[in-house]
């Protein structure tokens, strides 16, 4: 008789790691837009229209952009 208590647990730890890598990265992206409110919010108070302004809110867009796509590429693959 074959045992498949071993698989079996070997898969639901598999499970578990994947549901909880799949968490992580959901409150990472939620994260992720938080600091661009927030760095949108600042610059609508400190009323900075310089460059460095938009370069800031670019590359927090970019950050935003990035953590969205690994969460979604994760989904996928998981």
């Amino acid at each position: 008789m074959i045992d498949l208590l071993p698989a079996i647990q070997s898969l639901r730890l598999v499970l578990f790691i994947k549901i909880a890598l799949l968490i992580i990265l959901g409150l990472y992206a939620v994260f992720a837009l938080m600091v661009f409110n927030q760095v949108r919010s600042f610059n609508k108070v400190i009323f900075l229209t310089s460059n460095k302004s938009t370069i800031l809110q670019l590359v927090t867009l970019v950050y935003l952009l990035a953590c969205v796509s690994l969460f979604l590429l994760t989904l996928v693959i998981v």
